[in-house]
């Protein structure tokens, strides 16, 4: 048995109950109590557990000091080079607009649905001026058809890129970055 762990429950608690009431603090304690509990069971009862940090396989090591887990990263596992203020500080575009960049997979429902909202309900509240300074620039998957037409505010100006061969150097030309999370992690 392989157990894959995406997120490990007992370290996803809060650290303190919501209200600093009796009822609060033993429900916290009993979830702790429960998330913990399962953390040791299934990482006991798999032949290998594989986490995606370091922080996960030594939580999980505390629980089940005997079990087989390993440590393999769906994340990048190194630091991006920093980028220079002056290229934060100012665009290098030719129109000198703000360049603001989403990165995510936009077929996936919950980013379609963040990237609909920004387009269809954030865009039309800015002004003309402000419009005029921005760029938005929206890189991954995409239905770009779909996406591009439910752009209709005057002076926007708004990009879908799909994927890039070189996301550093994409991402070294933005001043900001657009992250309208309606889910996940």
């Amino acid at each position: 048995i392989v157990f894959c762990r995406h997120f490990v429950l007992n370290m996803g608690l809060p650290e303190k109950a919501a209200a600093n009431n009796l009822a609060s603090i033993i429900k916290l304690g009993w979830h702790r109590r429960l998330a913990t509990c399962f953390d040791r069971w299934t990482t006991k009862c798999s032949n290998v557990t594989v986490v995606g940090t370091e922080e996960s396989r030594e939580n999980l090591l505390s629980l089940a000091p005997d079990a087989k887990i390993f440590y393999f990263p769906t994340k990048p596992c190194y630091l991006p080079k920093p980028i220079a203020a002056k290229s934060i500080s100012r665009s290098q575009r030719e129109d000198k607009r703000i360049v603001a960049v989403f990165v995510g997979d936009m077929s996936f429902p919950r980013n379609e649905d963040a990237v609909d909202w920004l387009i269809s309900k954030v865009l039309p509240l800015l002004s003309e001026k402000e419009l005029s300074r921005l760029h938005f620039k929206f890189i991954g998957r995409t239905n770009k058809e779909k996406m591009e037409n439910k752009v209709s505010a005057g002076n926007s100006s708004v990009e879908f890129t799909g994927f890039v061969d070189d996301l550093p150097s994409h991402l070294e030309d933005a001043q900001c970055t657009v992250i309208p999370v309606f889910g996940g992690n």
